[in-house]
Parts: C-alpha cells; structure tokens; sequence
C-alpha cells in the first residue's frame, strides 16, 4: 500500500526522459499529491522555490544535478527544499558524494518501489519541517530576549548572573559596565528570594516587588523558573503600564543534542555487544548438541559417555564464565559490588591466581616465572576478587602470547603500596590500542579473528576491582609482538592476615538425603535429579508448583531438601516456599533457591521467602554437592 505525501505544496520531477519521469510523476500523483515537471535545469532552477520537494534526474540536457543542487543551495528563496536523486544509471559512490556535497538529501535509482520513493520524500519533508521549528523557536528566543518589554536575566545556581538584556538594566537603573554588577547581583538575589519565600506560601500569581533603595520607588511583578539544577530565569515586569510576556524558551538545545548522539553512540554498543554475546552463547552450543546425539547414538558406550561428558562438562563450564563476567559486569557497572575486606598476603592470592590459570599455562606450553617478595605483602582487600583480578591478568597474559612464551608475576613494595606486575612475550598492542584496553569489549579489536574468545569485559573488571580497593591499574607495551605488561598498585597495610590451612571441601554427603525439587524445565530438573541420585540421594521430581504442594501436603513427614526454582510458571518459588514453610508437614527442612538472578536484592527476596541458600544457575555441581554434605552433616 502507498502512503501519502506529507505536503500541502507540488512535487516538482526534473527528468529529461518521458518514461521515467511519467512513472516517478504517476507513483506521487497515485500518493494524492500535485506534481509539476521540467525537463532541464534550468526550468527545475525557476519551479523548485515554489514546491514542496525536488525529484531530480543527475543526468540534464543543459545543468546536471549536481549544478542545479548548488544553485538551489546558494539561492535566497527556499533554499533547504529536499532534493532526492533520482538516476536510472547506477551512480559510482563518487557521484553521490558529489551529490550530497551540492545539496541533495538522498539517492535512488531507477526502477524504485513506489512505497520507497514515498517514504524517503516524508522522511525529508518532516525533518526540514523539525529544522524549520528549530530555527524559529531559536530566532523567537533571541528576538524576546533582546525587545522583550520585560527584564530578563540568567543566573547559575550560586547567584553569579550570567546574562540579562537592556531592559532589565533599564528596569534595574544600572549601567552596562562591571562596576555595576555587584548592585545587580544583590538586586537580582533579594528579587529571588522573594520569589521563593511567595511560592512556597503556595501564591502561583507573579510577586509582587518593591527593592529598597530607589527613588522614585520601583515597584516590580517577577517570577523565578528553575531552567535546570545550575540555571534559573528571572522575568520582571515595570507594571507601569506594560504587561509581561509569557516565554518559551528552549535553551539546552545543545545538550540535547549531544544526550541524543551518547544515546545513539550507546546503542551502536549495544548492537555490537549483543552480535558478540550471541556468537559466543552460540559457540558451545555445537559441541553440546554433537555430544548429546553421541550419548543417543551409543547409550552403552563407556568410551563415548565419557568423551561425551567431557565436552558436555567443558562447554558447560565455558559458558557458565561467560555468564558470571556478564554478572560481574552487571555488578560493577550498577555499583553493587561489596568488598569483603581482610588483611591479605599478596604471595597467596599469587598463587591461588596461578593455580586457577594453571591449566591454560600448561596446555599452550608457556613458562611461568614467580618473583615474589621473601617477606609477606599485605593489603586489606577482598581474597575473591583480588584473585580475580590476577588471574584475569594471567589469562590474558596466557591467551595472547604465542604457543612456549615466557609470563612473569613480580611482586614488589613501594611504600606505601604493594605492586603487581603480570607481564609477558606475546603479541603486545599498539599505542593506538593502550588508552582503551580498559575498556568494556575492547577484546575484539585486539583479535580480529575472534579466535580468543571471550566478551572482552575481563580487563574491565580488573581496572573496576582494583579502583574498589583505592589502587590503580595500568597497561604498557612497546608495540605489536613487543609483549604487555599490566600493572596492579594497592595500599599497604599494617594488619597481620590470618593463617588459613587450605582444605579439601566435602562433596560427598554423610547420609542420603530426601530431597524435592522442584523445576519446570523437564530437562534441566531431570538431569539434576540424576546426578543427585547417583550421589546417592532420594529424589522426587515436580514440574509444577501445585504438584509440589500436593506433594508435601500428602507426606506425612518432610523432605530434607527443597530444591525449588523461582521463576515457575502460575506460582513463584517465593511463594512455593512460603507455602511449604507454613504446612505443618515442612519440619525443620533446608530450602534452597534455583535462579538465573544473583544480585544482592535477588539474594535478600530468597531470604524474605524463607529460602536457607540461594544458588546462581548453572548450579555447579561441586558447589551444590559441597552444600549437601555439609546438610547431610
């Protein structure tokens, strides 16, 4: 279905070729809309001022499109009328840039879809018509401030006036120059507090205002606006006969657009994050489902369950990491990440970072050197997440240096700080790149084939992490191939950490226990249910809510364990738990939370609804283990 045209002025089609220029003249006549044709420039030249818009062949018998474009732009009536080009030869890209240099706002070629054509010539039509509004508004603005018969002035949030016009220093009997500032300054704050003290007596009419001081006396009618947090507008009215004028203004033009292009700027982020996200939520997802037909292909295999399980648990684990630096991400960049501070040896949280990266070192060959300090350096800072920190650094370090380099961790004291410095052999970064490598998604230009994988957040997080503890962080490298080395800085402490012997967490429960679980993705509950059976657990499976609750209300004693998802359909795991908390038949049982939510406020719900544990999904098996044999104890 064609549109309509949005004009109350003719279309004007410039072409010197009947065929083409009977169709372009029939689609705008079919869209309801008057249309005048030329079949030179310079007849389009002397008809354009009158019309609405400009259909314009490139190709003329006398003046080609560009010229008449130029001439239409350098004229003095309707100069902004839109030109779209329309060519039945295809244009090289240097021709349209020739045509929007002159003055055309779009390009078609022949044959066009009607639909297109009416489309692009409203599009045109509404945005001079948005220019046109714009200008007039600004125009209005100056030509009110400058003849206004009312005095007007701007001042910032602390008084300092920062424009006002003649006639409020006519009104204000002061001169232009800066000896009389002071006495307007103090005028214009007395006026204002006046103001202030009327509208908060709840009086919406003008205030009325007579400053000590003037002889003869002056009285005034003002209002006072509050433009934004910085800017106020102060109007006054000599009631001497005049009246005083209402005013709209528009005086953040610029902000605005600058708020509109942060807005498109972020959502071209966004775009690019989400293709990324996709792709590496995709990447798993192949060897997943290649290992799943295995298992269905030859269920009594040992060898294939085994490789099966393999890939299944490494892909899994994949995009479980993928998962928390989203998380991570989504914590940090809200400002919801809360540091549990303790004094720590910076050599152990070293080398629990080496271990985590271990595997990696090992299986691209590098070489790992530690240069630790003899004596222990201590920081107060959270174990976690500083480990996180140099592992992520490690990882990197890792990832990006060619198969058998050479990393180095070197800790060393500057007083009053502890440094950090992870550094390698491998592919380095331009100085181009060093400004940004803290920044989120910056990965994917350091690889261009993607072959590291990863959302790019990992350095982001470290810089993050590290300014929560009050250090720094910093990147350097002396080119492409040359190797990185990142620096971490944290301030000294004085407290001695607490010796901790690092043990070997139970997975293994002291007795079985009875557990429901609760969970409306058959898969995922039925998967679940087996692993804790084959741990030697009783488990009892429910897809829905009420089932559960029918379930409970028919035993005559409890289950151990509830396992009960949150986001069931028709009843919510808050309200399942509450349910069962309140049956007499719950007994002292262990509630446990499944959710795909981790904040602190997701956290806070679960502990509102009765829920003992809260666990992230994907639930890592050892986690969830650990927890029931510390319940089964």
């Amino acid at each position: 279905m064609i549109g309509q045209i949005q004009s109350n002025r003719p279309i004007l089609v410039v072409d010197d070729t009947n065929s083409t220029r009977y169709a372009t003249v029939r689609y705008l006549r079919a869209a309801g809309i008057d249309v005048v044709e030329a079949t030179t420039g310079v007849q389009a030249l002397a008809l354009a001022p009158g019309c609405g818009a400009v259909v314009l062949d490139v190709n003329l018998p006398d003046l080609d499109g560009f010229e008449v474009c130029r001439r239409l732009r350098a004229g003095t009536v309707n100069t902004r009328v839109p030109v779209v080009h329309l060519s039945a030869q295809r244009m090289r890209d240097e021709d349209k840039i020739r045509g929007l240099e002159s003055g055309a706002d779009a390009y078609l070629t022949h044959p066009v879809e009607p639909g297109v054509l009416i489309a692009t010539i409203n599009a045109l039509l509404r945005a001079r018509a948005a220019e046109h509004a714009e200008r007039l508004s600004r125009e209005r603005f100056e030509a009110v401030f400058r003849t206004a018969p009312v005095g007007i002035a701007l001042t910032a949030a602390d008084g300092q006036v920062l424009e006002l016009n003649d006639e409020m220093r006519r009104i204000l009997r002061t001169g232009d120059d800066a000896a009389s500032m002071p006495r307007i300054t103090a005028l214009l704050d007395a006026l204002m507090q006046r103001c202030e003290s009327c509208a908060a007596d709840g009086v919406s009419a003008p205030t009325a205002f007579s400053p000590p001081g003037f002889e003869p006396a002056l009285h005034l009618n003002c209002r006072l606006a509050r433009l934004d947090n910085d800017t106020r507008l102060v109007l006054v009215a000599d009631v001497t006969g005049q009246h005083q004028l209402e005013l709209d203004k528009e005086v953040l033009l610029q902000s605005e657009r600058d708020a509109r292009r942060d807005a498109e700027n972020a959502s071209r982020a966004k775009d690019s994050f989400l293709a990324l996200l996709s792709h590496e939520l995709r990447n798993p997802l192949a060897p997943i489902s290649s290992a799943a037909r295995l298992l269905q292909m030859a269920p009594g295999d040992a060898a294939v369950i085994d490789r099966a399980s393999a890939v299944i648990s490494r892909q899994v684990a994949h995009m479980r990491d993928l998962i928390d630096d989203l998380m991570d991400v989504s914590r940090v960049t809200r400002g919801l990440v809360e540091l549990e501070r303790e004094p720590l040896d910076l050599r152990d949280v070293v080398r629990s970072a080496v271990e985590q990266v271990r595997p990696l070192i090992d299986t691209r060959g590098h070489v790992l050197r530690l240069d630790l300090t003899h004596e222990p350096l201590v920081v107060l800072g959270d174990r976690t997440r500083l480990i996180q920190v140099v592992a992520n650094l490690l990882n990197n370090a890792a990832k990006y240096t060619p198969h058998a380099g050479d990393l180095c961790v070197r800790l060393s004291s500057h007083a009053p700080s502890a440094v950090v410095a992870v550094s390698d052999n491998g592919v380095g970064m331009s100085r181009e790149l060093l400004p940004h490598v803290f920044d989120l998604f910056t990965q994917a230009e350091r690889t261009p084939d993607r072959s590291q994988g990863g959302l790019g957040v990992g350095l982001a997080l470290v810089k993050s992490v590290v300014q929560l503890h009050e250090g720094r962080v910093e990147a350097d490298s002396a080119g492409p191939g040359q190797g990185s080395t990142f620096t971490v800085t944290l301030p000294l402490s004085a407290a001695v950490p607490e010796s901790i012997e690092p043990g070997t967490a139970r997975d293994i429960a002291a007795r079985a226990l009875d557990i429901l679980l609760v969970d409306d993705n058959e898969d995922a509950g039925a998967t679940l249910a087996e692993l804790l059976r084959v741990s030697g657990h009783r488990v009892t499976v429910c897809t829905e809510a009420l089932a559960a609750l029918e379930r409970v209300t028919e035993r005559s004693a409890p289950h151990d364990v509830y396992l009960l998802d949150i986001g069931l359909p028709g009843m919510t795991g808050y309200e399942l738990a509450r349910h069962i908390r309140a049956h007499a038949n719950a007994g002292p049982s262990v509630f446990i939370a499944l959710t795909g939510y981790g904040l602190p406020s997701d956290r806070l719900a679960s502990t509102q609804a009765g829920f003992d544990h809260h666990l992230v999904k994907p639930v890592e098996q050892t986690v969830l283990m650990q927890l029931l044999a510390q319940i089964a104890d």
